[in-house]
Order: structure tokens, then sequence, then C-alpha cells
């Protein structure tokens, strides 16, 4: 679990995405998938 750093809301980081993070040497998201859906306009997320 993380909290949002722009909304605060807790979301599930799941070992999965884990994995692809880890895989792409990405680090682990600090904002919510709803947060960054607003930054992006919705463009490409899959709710």
């Amino acid at each position: 679990m993380i909290d949002c750093v722009r909304c605060g809301e807790t979301f599930v980081f799941t070992g999965a995405e884990q994995k692809w993070y880890r895989k792409r040497r990405l680090s682990q998201p600090k904002r919510c998938p709803d947060c960054i859906a607003q930054e992006y306009g919705g463009a490409g997320v899959i709710s």
C-alpha cells in the first residue's frame, strides 16, 4: 500500500506491478492511478 503524494489516497501496488517496475528499473509510483489519469487527461489509462 502506498499513499499518493498528490491526494493522500492509499492505493495498492500489486506484486505484478512491482515486478513490472523492477524489470524496467523504475522507482515505485508516488501518485495513485486516478491522479496519474487526471495529469495525463486519462489517455491510455484503463480503470
